[in-house]
Order: C-alpha cells, then structure tokens, then sequence
C-alpha cells in the first residue's frame, strides 16, 4: 500500500477533496494526522449513503481489515484501530459531485 507512504512525506495541510471517493475510507484514514478537514464526494447516492453509515456507526460492512492494512504500514499497531477510526470520522464531511459545469 503506498498512500501512507505518501502520506508520510506530505506538510500537514487544511483540507482535502477525495473526488469521487466511492464507498471507501481509506484515503481519509491515511490522511487523518496531516490534514484538518476532509472532504469526500461522490456522485452515486449508494456511495454517499454508505460513507454516512460509516460516519455516524450504522454501516453493515467491517472496515477492521483495511484499519489494519493501513496501521501495519504506518507502524502504529492494531491496538489503536478504534481511535484511528474515530479521529478520521472527526474530520469527514460527505459531498454530492455535481454533473454540471458551470460556464461563466
């Protein structure tokens, strides 16, 4: 997995867009120690509607095995998982992606 490594050598910034982020997490997860707020949006519905599952506790799907993915590679070790995940849910909000373009 390279994004942590990535990651890891970026400066710490105040926001980031996940543009078409899909029903995934991970990319708020590895960014969640350099980045203030993060922003995920989607155009699918059924996308968004599962990362506010995620966000408020209610989602059917177990993300422990990608929280492990990404601790093993940060070197933080699986005890912490719980607060890795909850740091992250501090800082997402979710966004629908328009279709338009704006002409001006």
């Amino acid at each position: 997995m390279l994004l942590p490594t990535i990651a890891e050598r970026i400066d710490s910034s105040d926001n980031l867009l996940d543009f078409g982020a899909g029903p995934t997490i991970h990319v708020s997860v590895v960014f969640r120690n350099k980045i203030n707020n993060i922003y995920l949006a989607d155009y699918l519905p059924q996308n968004r509607q599962e990362l506010f599952r995620w966000t408020n506790g209610t989602s059917s799907f177990d993300w422990t095995s990608v929280l492990k993915m990404i601790a093993t590679v940060e070197g933080s070790g699986w005890l912490q998982l719980k607060e890795m995940e909850q740091h992250t849910k501090a800082k997402v909000s979710i966004y629908q992606c328009k279709n338009k373009i704006s002409k001006n």
